[in-house]
């Protein structure tokens, strides 16, 4: 890179700034930064050419350059087997070995990865790539389903703990001939799609926390990444996680002299332009919001704190916080012209034009010539698709919300709008008493109870063609929550929501139905403060933030007014001092 073009580095307070100006005209300021890079090989690399070696190479031209690379301990005077395609790299501050960036394992270097493990005491590895993409091996499990000795290390998966975007695996590794037991935690991704980027970069940062306080800073080990060459998802991982160090400790951001200094020590870190405005994006997204989870134990003094107002901008912490929610969230209410819920076929069955799903996490209907409903599945942190957010059926579309029932064998439905509100009339999709047909489907209604602000309803649904096979759904009403605004009673969501797990619990896998008038006001706030209870409960922290941006990823507009988002802290603080000590809610 010619010193003369050379980027400085960005001041944290002037970075908005400066992303915004480097995305005018199409990412122009990104895509000519991108090109001052070196791209092509600058090092010898004679130890990974020797043809010893060449079967350790996952691919023959992304290998380590001599000065640079990992070296293992010889075995038995084998001069090659010091080698694997490791490369050592450089922190924020130019510090040497902070990384290991590495291939995916080929069988035959399982047992190299591991001695590198123990050789450098690793205690964090993150793995970028799943096994198999797009029908393609990307890298070859190089970990036992239980346990494996490698050479002279033995390694026991103790544990796995399986979350919406990422596994963590715990294993423990012994060598031969010491008493010596140490511990490895593998952050496995399995949503960064190969030379690509993530939609967006909040499970990325999700992740990268998790890591941090797995490898925190005082671990003066090398943190290995890899994916599957070890330069594309690893570079952009390793720069994203270099840069918020720097952040934290010299308040600067220097996204382009850093690859610069990894590309010194690996060729192509960082592989693709898109990559680069991706870790970009990254980082705005990570200095706009912040950290913003809170212990349980400190909930009553943060809410306390973020209700306060600001005497200079009048604003509370909350406020502030959910403008910058809505500012980091902006390009997800974009009109994406090709999404399927646009064409002018599916126009009928939005309720509102500007609320469609997006192609990437609509519910598909099993009907080759009708698969369109205007519904999204949405994640909470620890599984994919735990939801589907959908408006309030149309006289059109009632057959096509019990379709999408019956497909994906839905066993309950929370329902938030009255038939009656604001003007408009929205159609019953079940009889009042005895049964209702909808086209293809039947609908029994089987029970009813009312309770104070909502109703508890079942449901026994059949196809005309099988009326012998029935499908029972529960389905609960809460009938005092207004559009754009909070329930009157808050104590009764808390009521809904128990009954709901209970509900759920009996229904396996299958996601939990949540509509309003539009599916993204009162639904996305249903499902944050149900994301966020559970995450509650596995970790003892709340995040409000991080569950209505993960919402958003896939159903934009979701939690879509101030009073929704301050009632999500609200009812967690309910439910929190329902119990006497808050250790006591797991």
């Amino acid at each position: 890179m010619e010193t003369e073009d050379k980027p400085k580095p960005i001041p944290v307070s002037q970075f908005s700034e400066y992303v915004t100006q480097m995305r005018r005209d199409k990412n122009a300021g990104f895509a000519k930064q991108y090109k001052l890079l070196a791209s092509c090989q600058q090092f010898p690399w004679e130890h990974a050419k020797k043809p010893g070696n060449k079967n350790k190479n996952r691919y023959a031209n992304i290998i380590a350059y001599d000065h640079s690379r990992v070296i293992l301990p010889l075995i038995d005077d084998d001069e090659n087997s010091d080698y694997v395609n490791a490369s050592y790299l450089h922190g924020y501050d130019s510090t040497p070995n902070t990384y290991i960036a590495c291939q995916g394992p080929v069988p035959g270097t399982f047992q190299d990865f591991w001695r590198m493990l123990w050789q450098e005491n690793v205690t964090t590895v993150v793995m970028l790539t799943r096994l198999v993409e797009h029908g393609r091996t990307k890298c070859h499990q190089y970990w036992p389903d239980k346990a494996e000795t490698y050479l002279d290390i033995t390694v026991t998966n103790h544990k796995t703990e399986t979350f919406a975007d990422y596994a963590i695996r715990t294993f423990i590794l012994q060598k031969k001939g010491t008493q010596e037991r140490r511990q490895v935690q593998q952050f496995h991704f399995l949503v960064w799609p190969d030379k690509g980027v993530p939609r967006h970069a909040t499970a990325v940062l999700a992740l990268r926390r998790k890591v941090r306080m797995s490898h925190n800073s005082n671990n003066k080990n090398p943190l290995v990444v890899h994916c599957s060459a070890g330069v594309g998802r690893t570079g952009a991982f390793i720069v994203i996680d270099a840069m918020l160090e720097s952040i934290e400790k010299k308040k600067v951001v220097d996204v382009c002299n850093y690859i610069e200094l990894l590309r010194n020590n690996r060729i192509s870190m960082v592989q693709t332009e898109e990559q680069y405005v991706f870790i970009n994006m990254a980082l705005l997204e990570s200095i706009t919001c912040g950290n913003t989870e809170i212990p349980a134990h400190d909930i009553r003094i943060a809410l306390k704190k973020l209700l306060a107002l600001n005497p200079k901008t009048k604003m509370s912490g909350l406020a502030c916080e959910y403008q910058r929610l809505d500012l980091i969230t902006a390009d997800d209410v974009t009109d994406i012209e090709d999404d399927i819920g646009r064409q002018k076929k599916n126009a009928s069955k939005n309720r509102f034009p500007d609320i469609v799903p997006l192609n990437g996490s609509r519910v598909i209907l099993k009907d080759a010539n009708n698969d369109y409903i205007n519904a999204s599945y949405v994640d909470t942190f620890r599984e994919r698709n735990s939801f589907i957010m959908t408006q309030a059926p149309l006289e059109n579309t009632i057959e096509d919300f019990w379709k999408m029932i019956w497909d994906y064998n839905i066993g309950t439905i929370v329902m938030l709008n009255e038939q009656k509100e604001g003007g408009q009339v929205y159609p019953m999709y079940w009889a009042t008493e005895g049964s209702a047909t909808f086209g293809e489907f039947t609908v029994e209604t089987t029970s009813h109870e009312i309770f104070q602000d909502f109703s508890q309803r079942e449901f026994s649904v059949a196809k005309k063609e099988d009326p012998q096979t029935v499908h029972q759904v529960h389905h609960y009403q809460i009938t005092d929550w207004p559009d754009k605004g909070i329930p009157k009673n808050a104590q009764c969501i808390l009521d809904v929501i128990n009954m709901v797990e209970r509900s759920q619990r009996k229904t396996s896998d299958a996601p939990l139905v949540v509509h309003c008038s539009d599916g993204v006001g009162r639904s996305g706030t249903f499902c944050a403060i149900l994301s966020v209870i559970e995450r509650l409960k596995s970790e003892q922290v709340i995040d409000v933030c991080q569950s209505v941006k993960v919402i958003r990823v896939n159903r934009p507009k979701a939690v879509n007014c101030k009073a929704q988002y301050v009632f999500c802290y609200n009812i967690v603080q309910r439910y929190l001092d329902s119990f006497n000590e808050y250790a006591n809610f797991n």
